[in-house]
Parts: C-alpha cells; structure tokens; sequence
C-alpha cells in the first residue's frame, strides 16, 4: 500500500501562498480587462455618435434606451452637426456608490461610470454654435459595458 506523501507545514504555506498569488493574478486580468473595455467602449461610441454612425453605436446601447434611441435618433441624424468634443470628468461608481480613484484606477468591483463631456453643436433649423455639457451613464452587465444616451439636449 501506498501511503500519501506528507507535506510539512512549510509546504502548505507555500502552497497557500501560490495559490493566493493565482486567484490575485486572475483577479486582476479581469480588473484590467473590464478597465481596457470601458476605455474602448467610451472611444468607439464617442467617435461613432459624433459621426452619426447611429447603426454602429447601437450594439453598445443599453437594452432599456435602444427602442427611443434608434426612434429619436433619425431626428438627431439629420439636424445635429458636431464641432468640437471635449471630455471634463469621469467618475466610477460601485453599487451607485462613488468608488474610491486612486493614481492606479478605480476601486476593484466598480460596476457604473458617468463621464461629463462638452459639446460645441449646431442644430438645424438654427444655426448658431451652441455648447452643453453632457453626463453619459455607462452600465456594466453580462461582462460588457453599455451607455444610457442622452439626445434631448442636441434637439431642444
């Protein structure tokens, strides 16, 4: 018979310490990957809102504001011209509590992120430049990000 080999206490400390260095690893692939999505998700609809690219940014909409963007988005799509954006502020969010920022990022586990952008607009049938300031809600769910658009201020 063959007896299971005995491992002394400094082994299992060892073997303790790998594995918590496993699950913190793990843990912070996943911290880095949904921080590298939120920044690309930000980027790409930035970019394809400012170009009306309506059918592109629809993907990255949340479920609950896709039917009254895709409708008021016609009226958008056809009146608003874009001339300059300009991000202010960002802030994360954990369970609609603001997240502690550090130099390094957000605080693990942060699930919601609302960022203040300013826009320089013209909104046909007038034609002056105007300037409003912006908050877009992005949401984390089923391990994506999705935005909660705001149109009304570009078409009033």
């Amino acid at each position: 018979m063959t007896r299971a080999p005995n491992i002394s206490s400094h082994g299992k400390v060892l073997a303790a310490l790998f594995l918590a260095c496993l699950l913190a690893a793990c843990a912070s692939a996943d911290y880095n990957r949904k921080t590298e999505q939120l920044d690309k998700s930000l980027r790409v609809f930035n970019l394809q809102f400012e170009s009306k690219m309506i059918d592109n940014v629809l993907p990255l909409i949340h479920k609950d504001e896709r039917e009254a963007f895709a409708i008021d988005s016609l009226e958008f799509r056809d009146r608003v011209t874009f001339y300059e954006t300009s991000p202010i502020d960002i802030r994360y969010f954990k369970d609609d509590k603001e997240a502690e920022t550090t130099a390094n990022g957000p605080e693990e586990g942060f699930n919601k992120v609302i960022t203040k952008i300013r826009y320089r607009f013209v909104a046909l049938p007038n034609n002056q430049v105007r300037t409003t300031i912006v908050e877009q809600e992005w949401v984390y769910e089923n391990e994506s990000w999705f935005v909660k658009p705001k149109l009304k201020p570009f078409l009033n």
